[in-house]
């Protein structure tokens, strides 16, 4: 059986966490409705928000429930937003604006994390395909300026097709 938890304080980057029975509980700590999707042990998927996979399916990255809220329980998910978006999310869908205005409220938020680990998304985030609409975003939310001072996004799209047309793989 798996153990479930569920927040019941946090500092902004840990919190501390109550064991639950529920999915749901355990549901409602994630930070998109993509990661709150779950298997039984024979592979059905259950989506105790209703919305998880449907999200999945259209390329929507989605906070739960408040995205404010779950910005400022832990402001390493601003970037986890733009590297899931990079990976997961529909470019032609773009950006949830709701979620993007929440992810630029909270930017300031970004001063409280180590280099280690805004580095470690970053580098995450660029390994996707294509990640120049993340990065795009980023620049146009203010975040990019907060973790990559006078980076310009430009220069990343261009590096991306010509990989392509050299059929190199980041990998």
């Amino acid at each position: 059986m798996t153990t479930f938890r569920r927040d019941v304080e946090t500092d902004g980057r840990r919190a501390v966490v109550a064991f639950s029975r529920e999915k749901l509980d355990d549901a409602r700590r994630r930070d998109f409705t993509m990661n709150a999707l779950y298997a039984d042990r024979t592979g059905r998927v259950i989506d105790p928000l209703g919305t998880g996979l449907d999200d999945l399916k259209a390329g929507r990255v989605r906070f739960i429930e408040n995205a404010g809220d779950r910005i400022r329980e832990d402001y390493l998910r601003i970037l986890r937003f733009f590297r899931f978006h990079a990976w997961y999310g529909d470019p032609q869908h773009g950006f949830e604006a709701e979620e993007l205005a929440a992810v630029a409220s909270g930017a300031d938020g970004l001063a409280t994390l180590s280099r280690e680990r805004i580095g470690h998304e970053m580098r995450r985030l660029l390994a996707a395909p294509d990640p120049a609409p993340a990065l795009g975003s980023m620049a146009t939310s203010g975040v990019l300026a907060r973790v990559l001072p006078g980076a310009d996004p430009s220069f990343v799209a261009p590096l991306v097709h010509i990989e392509e047309a050299l059929g190199m793989s980041p990998d």
